[in-house]
């Protein structure tokens, strides 16, 4: 079971956000943002949450720059819900990166 994380409890979310990405690429958690980049030697992807509730996607063919105020995290299959006001945005770990988990470059 998941739940959803709130914006407004960053040191919560950053927590989760760093678990969920943690071993699939670089990820950077400040005051303000949390980011993950994929290792370029494998698929290029990015999700990047702004304490705002923006959020900035990227996966081969397609982005994303909208704004949610809640997430949640779901290991299978690994993907991150973003529920805003009006709309969900579902960001999904490609497997091909899921294959590569804690590899070193």
């Amino acid at each position: 079971m998941t739940n959803r994380i709130s914006i407004t409890n960053w040191a919560e979310l950053s927590s989760e956000f760093s678990r969920f990405f943690d071993g699939l690429g670089a990820v950077t958690v400040t005051h303000d943002c949390l980011e993950f980049q994929s290792h370029p030697n494998h698929v290029q992807t990015g999700f990047t949450v702004h304490i705002t509730g923006f959020v900035n996607a990227s996966m081969p063919l397609h982005g994303l720059d909208a704004r949610f105020e809640r997430f949640e995290f779901k290991q299978t299959p690994p993907q991150v819900m973003c529920h805003g006001q009006d709309t969900t945005y579902t960001y999904k770990v490609p497997q091909e990166l899921i294959a590569h988990r804690g590899e070193s470059i």
